[in-house]
């Protein structure tokens, strides 16, 4: 049937689940020139009995710019405006064209139209109504496999807004679609508001922790280019450390959420450098003659182009009178899949230097028959011949997969279950998933320390290094700037020291 342009009015729900017509969105765009160029509309709308339009608002938009369509054809469906709701409004724009956030809206509406909870009923009629449309909904996006993952994480960022801002439902959808116009990926957009949620929960949290101070295990709060008063010149025998080194002009820039500038986003591989070296002089000033300095770093590309940043740390801490003795590289098995052109990056670098490239401290005696953690990183007979490999495929058993102490060296994600849940009953959030692998820092201060010796990790996060410092009967000093991670490095080693006793070494210094 036709009936006149004039008597039919858009419904109430179609502004917030659906984007409005634009002339900047292209599809938009076709549809107007379309309509325009034919003088009619070929689809019907979908009406009430009293002509709120169900489905076809985009339309209505274009024949009330359009003087010459004075009619449109229409399908009147048996519901009054008055018993109109989202769910209806889904169902009949079901096969409409939409984007993750428009059908993640469509998700939601579903699940509070039907009260599709935990609790409720799940063999109710209303129930398992609202299940069946949910799955339709999911069916209809041809993606069902993948995307029900990623529509729980688009609804997930929009409650961290409302938490994190006191946005309303509405202001909070608004934001997060306006993040996702800009090209924030939904996945990044949701982990940015989830990292900035459990920063405040900590920063909060964290001035309630007293930091470890005993007389061989210290955490400090402060800036690491400056120790004179904590360190004194030429008392260290290991740092083991891992700098952050996501440089912004390579990861994320368009998917920053919050223009906050932090250590780690630094905008060239120079100012990454500079940067670092402030600190590098003052590890220079606190390691011993003999003792050894390990970065862990990754290499990094950026517009197809690997920027070297390992080459050019590697310069300039040279350049300040040490030496680089020993390169090695740790294979991960699962690295962060690059749809870039290209090889998938897959390692990471472990850069040793010293003072004296002749003399500094190097154990081999650990590396003995006993050692069963050791894996494929030992080359050679058993004793004094056998030698760390420079190129690390390491594999933990299964039956010591703990993860304290076995996290996976040859994988970028390690079980950090019972840290977070640990930390979680200390009043604190986790999230972050570049931990530096024990296995790291435990190979560097086996190799170069004895017991009592004193390991210190400038950039010291949660305090890995820490726990490799306890596995040789070591002293340590964790440094970092936040006072979040230093207060949850104090509560990760405080309960690490009261459960567990050093790894046992078999050999006789021990």
């Amino acid at each position: 049937m036709l009936v006149n342009k004039n008597l039919l009015k858009p419904n109430e729900f179609a502004s917030f689940l659906y984007d409005e017509f634009s002339f900047l969105n292209l599809d938009d765009r076709d549809l107007y020139n379309d309509i325009s160029r034919r003088g009619e509309i070929l689809i019907p709308l979908v009406i009430t009995t009293d002509y709120v339009v169900i489905s076809g608002v985009r339309r209505l938009k274009i024949v009330n710019d359009i003087s010459n369509i004075t009619e449109v054809p229409v399908l009147m469906t048996e519901y009054h405006s008055s018993e109109l709701n989202q769910a209806i409004i889904i169902r009949y724009n079901i096969q409409r064209q939409k984007s993750i956030i428009e059908i993640s809206k469509e998700y939601e509406a579903i699940q509070i139209t039907y009260n599709l909870k935990q609790g409720v009923d799940p063999e109710s009629t209303k129930s398992i109504t609202g299940k069946a449309e949910r799955k339709a909904l999911i069916e209809s996006t041809n993606s069902a496999k993948s995307i029900e993952k990623t529509i729980t994480r688009v609804i997930s960022a929009k409650k961290f807004r409302m938490s994190l801002y006191g946005e309303s439902h509405t202001e909070a959808w608004k934001k997060i679609n306006e993040d996702f116009k800009k090209g924030i990926e939904p996945n990044t957009i949701n982990e940015k508001l989830k990292e900035e949620h459990e920063r405040r929960k900590n920063e909060k949290r964290a001035p309630q922790t007293k930091l470890l101070n005993t007389n061989n295990f210290k955490i400090l709060n402060k800036d690491s280019s400056d120790l004179s008063e904590d360190i004194e010149d030429e008392s260290v025998d290991c740092i083991p450390t891992s700098p952050p080194y996501a440089l912004k002009i390579v990861k994320y820039v368009k998917d920053k959420v919050n223009n906050v500038k932090s250590l780690g986003e630094e905008g060239s591989v120079e100012e990454f450098v500079a940067n670092r070296m402030s600190v590098l002089r003052e590890c220079k000033r606190i390691i011993k003659d003999t003792g050894s300095i390990f970065i862990n770093i990754m290499s990094q590309k950026h517009n197809g182009r690997i920027l070297r940043a390992e080459d050019k740390l590697t310069d300039a801490v040279e350049s300040e009178g040490l030496f680089l003795v020993n390169k090695m590289i740790w294979f991960k098995s699962n690295p962060t899949y690059e749809s870039n052109i290209g090889l998938q990056k897959s390692m990471e670098y472990v850069l040793h230097f010293v003072k004296d490239p002749i003399n500094y401290k190097w154990r081999t005696d650990w590396l003995d028959d006993k050692v069963t953690f050791i894996g494929d990183v030992a080359y050679g007979a058993v004793g004094k011949k056998r030698k760390i490999r420079d190129v690390i495929m390491y594999d933990f058993p299964t039956e010591f997969d703990d993860s304290y102490i076995a996290s996976k060296l040859i994988t970028n994600v390690i079980n950090n279950t019972k840290l977070k849940n640990l930390l979680q009953k200390r009043g604190f959030s986790l999230s972050h998933r570049a931990l530096f692998p024990l296995e790291v820092p435990l190979i560097c201060v086996l190799s170069t320390t004895d017991p009592g010796d004193l390991v210190v990790d400038v950039w010291g996060g949660l305090s890995t290094s820490g726990i490799a410092a306890y596995a040789n009967n070591c002293r340590y000093v964790g440094v970092d700037q936040s006072l979040e991670y230093s207060a949850m490095a104090t509560e990760r080693l405080e309960d690490f020291i009261e459960t567990f006793l050093p790894i046992e070494r078999h050999n006789d210094e021990v």
